[in-house]
């Protein structure tokens, strides 16, 4: 026998240890379906044997893996494949289970303007179980759709949990799945951007919301009002009214106590300004009432 070591990993391992591997590797199933098919060369077995035994490891990971929460891979979603082109090596490429989940994620490459909550930001009409929804909200439901058929916004309205931003991201979706330019706004955290910007610098994060083809506007009237962000909301909504540009909104006011809020700022009294907002988004959008029970447990989703 010879004395010749073959290191492997982190030890070295005999000559009768890579002659066992051998013999294993010459009757493994997944080795000889790559023979057969071509992709590896049958002396390659005896040339590199720990490369491919290491391969069979790391394959035998993914064959008993039940999704990307379960993998074992030290790169999750990534699995191990063989690869001959005159020399042995082997490549990573995304799972079965990886793929799947990129394919969910793409619509989201046309978010040009995101404040998506994580968990809703796949969802769909699909994900809706008309089923156990009282016909209020199956109404709802069926304006959304409307709404996306017309390509006309929406003003959903309603208490808290009612399921408003949940439709207005379904809505959203279908329109980024269609490949065409969108934006979610969570008029709060845009009202706390503005507050950051100088004004000269601020067009970098108005832009997006006038050229995008679909804008949602979640939780207006919830944001801290200012003379500068009136003006601002007034110029957005403005323009996208003239450019006939489908705008969508969610908020717990209907019209007047919106009024009300975009009224009284920080530091002035200004009905005239207030009103030419709800103008605005009353050209824009047809007002649906939401007065479903709470759904936020129902569609807290993990990804």
């Amino acid at each position: 026998m010879s004395d010749e070591l073959y290191q492997f990993k982190e030890g070295y391992i005999e000559e009768n240890d890579k002659k066992t591997v051998i013999e294993k590797l010459s009757k493994d199933p997944d080795i000889l379906t790559l023979v057969q098919k071509g992709i590896l060369p049958k002396e390659e077995i005896l040339l590199h044997p720990f490369t491919l035994n290491q391969w069979l490891s790391s394959k035998q990971l993914c064959d008993s893996c039940k999704g990307l929460s379960m993998c074992k891979q030290k790169q999750t979603g990534y699995c191990e494949e063989i690869i001959y082109d005159g020399v042995l090596g082997t490549e990573y490429h995304p799972c079965v289970y990886l793929k799947e989940h990129l394919s969910t994620q793409k619509h989201l490459d046309y978010y040009i303007y995101n404040d998506l909550p994580k968990e809703l930001a796949t969802i769909s009409f699909e994900s809706i179980q008309l089923e156990k929804e009282d016909s209020a909200y199956i109404n709802a439901v069926k304006e959304a759709l409307q709404g996306c058929e017309e390509e006309f916004g929406r003003y959903f309205y309603g208490t808290m949990g009612t399921g408003k931003t949940y439709l207005s991201i379904c809505m959203l979706n279908q329109f980024a799945k269609q490949k065409r330019k969108v934006a979610f706004v969570h008029c709060p955290k845009f009202q706390e951007k503005l507050y950051g910007y100088a004004r000269w610098e601020s067009q970098e994060i108005i832009d997006p919301l006038l050229i995008a083809d679909v804008v949602v506007f979640d939780d207006i009237g919830a944001e801290e009002v200012t003379d500068r962000y009136r003006a601002v909301l007034l110029s957005i909504l403005d323009d996208r009214l003239q450019n006939h540009k489908m705008t969508i909104f969610t908020s717990n006011e209907d019209h007047n106590s919106l009024l009300s809020h975009y009224r009284i700022g920080s530091k002035s009294d200004d009905l005239n300004a207030a009103m030419r907002i709800i103008e605005r988004i009353q050209a824009l959008s047809k007002p649906v009432k939401l007065v479903s029970n709470d759904k936020r447990n129902l569609y807290r989703t993990s990804m």
